[in-house]
């Protein structure tokens, strides 16, 4: 899984899988480093993946770990 800022094409955060389809805990853990390694003064991000990765963890990764504004 890897994650990239859309503006600046820059990496932001990743990991190496084995191909299989990564667990609900796996991408919310993902999320939580991806919003971990972001600088203090972003106050707003939009995130956007694909139906594979929707899933009742990553809904609250996403409500409890990115800033909003």
């Amino acid at each position: 899984m890897l994650t990239f800022i859309a503006e600046t094409r820059e990496y932001l955060w990743g990991e190496l899988r084995n191909g299989d389809r990564p667990t609900g805990q796996q991408i919310g853990d993902h999320i939580r480093k991806m919003c971990a390694a972001l600088p203090p003064c972003v106050k707003q991000i939009f995130g956007r993946a694909d139906a594979g990765f929707y899933c009742g963890e990553a809904v609250e990764a996403s409500k409890n770990s990115m800033p909003s504004s």
